[in-house]
């Protein structure tokens, strides 16, 4: 597949421009090599429940009934992601790999 403008076939590369985007200053090594492993994954539970969430807040600011969220809604997902385990070492891991490459990209395999 052709990649777009701007985008990066390494890590190590996706390092260095998200150093650079960062105007130098260094980026959290560690979660910027995570995103770039997980970079084409999608977990279908948690867009659901994003998706969930905003269409329940437009109904909300739309018909004026209830309070919209009007400060700042935080969820961090990232304690889902695990480091990566190879497809040979469990037999789970090689069914997951095999019935969703999304889910083998975030949770190994």
């Amino acid at each position: 597949a052709a990649m777009h403008e701007g985008a990066t076939d390494s890590s190590d590369a996706f390092l260095a421009a998200a150093t650079r985007l960062n105007g130098g200053q260094a980026v959290d090594e560690t979660a910027t090599r995570e995103l770039y492993r997980t970079r084409q994954a999608d977990l279908v539970g948690m867009a659901a429940f994003v998706g969930g969430v905003a269409s329940q807040e437009a109904l909300k600011a739309a018909t004026a009934r209830l309070v919209p969220i009007t400060q700042c809604w935080y969820c961090d997902f990232r304690e889902i992601i695990v480091a990566p385990v190879a497809a040979d070492e469990s037999p789970a891991h090689q069914k997951l790999a095999e019935a969703s490459p999304s889910h083998a990209a975030i949770f190994g395999g």
